[in-house]
């Protein structure tokens, strides 16, 4: 089976970028998610900071690339789910005949 072209062409992360990508997803778990989608706040940034001991002068970088990418994954979500899309309805038999 052929990789996906997603796959294919892939960037290569710095490691540096690699520390920034995982914090993007960890901090993503702390969204408050009430009328909608939240958003990750510089304050969540600014704690995960301290609490992995990222110099404070990197503080505002590292939290402007992760607010940069909530935008846009925002905005990837608002595509995929625009206002009166229908979900799909649950299965609840797993996938079995009934």
């Amino acid at each position: 089976m052929p990789l996906p072209d997603a796959l294919k062409n892939a960037p290569t992360l710095h490691l540096h970028n690699v520390f920034v990508y995982n914090a993007f997803f960890k901090l993503s778990t702390c969204r408050l998610n009430l009328m909608g989608l939240g958003s990750i706040t510089y304050f969540m940034c600014t704690q995960y900071c301290r609490e992995h001991e990222v110099a404070y002068e990197d503080m505002d970088d590292f939290a402007e690339l992760i607010l940069q990418m909530d935008a846009v994954y925002q905005e990837h979500v608002a595509k995929e789910n625009p206002p009166g899309k229908k979900k799909p309805e649950k299965d609840d038999n797993n996938g079995e005949p009934e």
